[in-house]
């Protein structure tokens, strides 16, 4: 009788699975179609929520900024921020909310994230919706009837949570390794091209909140930098301190304000969030020479 040969075990390999990133709980799961202009209320809890924009242009909001997003673009609440949502003034959009626990230290990495998804993301958002469609039934609070919930369903199918989880789980890891692999790229790269990116990023940044009350605080939260190098950086690569930049892009949007709207001065200035009219005025004249009520008869001139 032949024997089989026994072989040592210390051949096969046995490898602890880690999870770099556990979704404990999910918590809701909410699709909204958003009118042009919807404004949603202020919320805080003590759990992650994603916001997803399938289509259209929103503000994710913040108590100390405000985020735009566009199609394919996702924005990560920590736990304990107060933050809310609304559609852009002159477009109606559809928001996916997912709101779950996660206690994986590696979630620090989706603090404040602005995203846009690529092809491959976007592909498992949707098996996440598919999977979503099995589980959950969708209901209408009556307190919110502009809102789609989703609730677990009495009798889901085998393996959807589970599935619903993996995901999820999936599409965080996929999100998480961009952001680790992009900034291990950028260890080779010289000082001065970081200091030059980073200029460019908070430009952007600025940019993103024309409309809000963004301060050097704000930024420094963001950007993880304390204000004197951020200003340091700034003034080095662009010439000019970040405030003022950002005080010349709020009068480039007043000045098309002013041309394209009837809206009056103290209007616009506090849809730019000035503190009142007269420093409005006073800014605006120093970038461009001219009062707001100059700069609107010289455009009027050439009608």
């Amino acid at each position: 009788m032949n024997t089989i040969p026994q072989r040592n075990m210390s051949y096969y390999a046995n490898v602890t699975l880690e999870s770099e990133i556990n979704v404990e709980k999910i918590v809701s799961y909410i699709s909204h179609n958003m009118a042009w202009g919807y404004h949603d209320f202020f919320e805080k809890h003590d759990f992650w929520e994603m916001v997803y924009l399938e289509n259209g242009d929103g503000i994710a909001s913040t108590e100390s900024e405000e985020i735009s997003l566009h199609t394919g673009d996702v924005y990560f609440h920590k736990p304990g921020e107060a933050h809310c949502f609304h559609a852009a003034m002159n477009k109606a959009c559809h928001v996916y909310f997912i709101s779950f626990y996660s206690s994986s230290k590696e979630m620090k990495l989706f603090e404040g994230l602005k995203f846009s998804l690529n092809h491959h993301q976007k592909n498992t958002l949707n098996k996440l919706e598919s999977e979503g469609q099995k589980i959950f039934e969708t209901i209408y609070k009556e307190e919110r009837k502009d809102f789609s919930f989703r609730c677990l369903k009495d009798n889901p199918p085998f393996g959807g949570l589970h599935l619903f989880k993996i995901h999820l789980e999936t599409l965080l890891l996929s999100i998480a390794r961009i952001k680790i692999e992009n900034y291990e790229s950028k260890k080779g790269e010289s000082k001065d091209a970081l200091e030059a990116e980073l200029a460019e990023e908070i430009t952007e940044i600025l940019a993103e909140n024309v409309y809000s009350n963004f301060n050097i605080e704000s930024l420094c939260g963001k950007l993880n930098y304390s204000r004197t190098y951020l200003s340091t950086v700034y003034k080095k690569h662009k010439g000019l301190s970040i405030m003022s930049y950002y005080n010349f892009l709020k009068i480039q949007e007043a000045k098309q304000l002013i041309r394209d709207t009837e809206f009056p001065f103290n209007k616009i200035a506090e849809m730019l969030k000035f503190n009142n009219q007269y420093y409005f005025s006073r800014v605006f004249k120093k970038f461009e020479g001219i009062s707001p009520s100059e700069y609107k008869n010289k455009i009027n001139s050439f009608e």
